[in-house]
Parts: C-alpha cells; structure tokens; sequence
C-alpha cells in the first residue's frame, strides 16, 4: 500500500504517522528524525502528531484551525462602526 496516495494532510495519514511514530521511537528506539524521513515530514511534525494522539488519542489528530485566539493589533470595534457607517 502506498501511504503518500492517502496524502499527508489527511487524518488517516495524521493516524498512520502517529501508530507508526510509536513502533519507530517507542518500540525500535529509532529517532525521531527518522521517524519523520519515513513519513516525509518534519521532526517537529512527528513530535506534534505524536503528542496529540498520546494526550487525546485519534480525536487530538483532526485538523485544527490556523486562526490566532486573539489580534492585539486589531481595528477598535468603535473604529469599525464608524467606517461601516462612513461607507453607507
């Protein structure tokens, strides 16, 4: 079976990554690095996946949003109102 065909985005390949993260690091005492070549993703990748599945199991492995919690430079909500009734 060809993993790469499932693409590297999906929660499917996210789940094989982390199943198989564990045979190579935890299991083969392999290093995380070549973990990451296997899967032709990053160290860092690895890591991250690994931890979410061993502190919320498949769930921790859907797709999250980018999004930032919070915009310290954002336009003051006073400010917004007087542009959208400047633009009427």
């Amino acid at each position: 079976m060809n993993i790469i065909y499932f693409g590297l985005r999906t929660r499917y390949y996210r789940f094989l990554v982390a199943m198989r993260w564990f045979e190579l690091v935890l299991i083969d005492k392999k290093t995380k690095i070549a973990a990451a070549e296997r899967f032709n993703v990053t160290p860092a990748t690895v890591r991250k996946w690994g931890r979410r599945y061993v502190s919320e199991g498949e769930s921790g492995l859907e797709d999250r949003s980018s999004r930032p919690h919070n915009s310290p430079i954002a336009t003051p909500p006073e400010k917004v109102e007087e542009i959208i009734t400047m633009r009427k």
